[in-house]
């Protein structure tokens, strides 16, 4: 069972780990270092910048986020969410994706 944390929207007791707010250039900091961008909020963000091929997004919010034309190849996107993404023209063909939630994004032309 998932307790909310009203005050933080996050939960407390679900054993998930809490996402991080950060801002693009801290994603892109990131990228550049460790490649690790797992368990992170880049939600509502336009992530067209920011080189994700063979990048981890393990379990994170990258719902409302823009990666139209992104070459998302290798990446792996377990368990992250999409919801609500634009992903036109995305290269998705070898991202793993098991668990994402897609509802309500926008897919067309994207490679899978």
């Amino acid at each position: 069972m998932t307790f909310w944390n009203r005050r933080r929207h996050t939960p407390e007791a679900s054993g998930r780990p809490r996402l991080e707010r950060i801002t693009l250039a801290e994603a892109e900091h990131r990228r550049s270092t460790t490649g690790d961008l797992s368990h992170v909020d880049l939600s509502g963000l336009d992530l067209r910048s920011l080189w994700l091929s063979g990048a981890d997004l393990t379990g994170s919010n990258l719902s409302g986020c823009t990666l139209e034309g992104m070459g998302l190849d290798k990446a792996i996107l377990v368990d992250a969410d999409l919801s609500h993404a634009n992903l036109r023209g995305a290269f998705l063909q070898t991202a793993d994706l098991t668990g994402a939630d897609l509802t309500g994004a926008d897919t067309t032309g994207a490679w899978r």
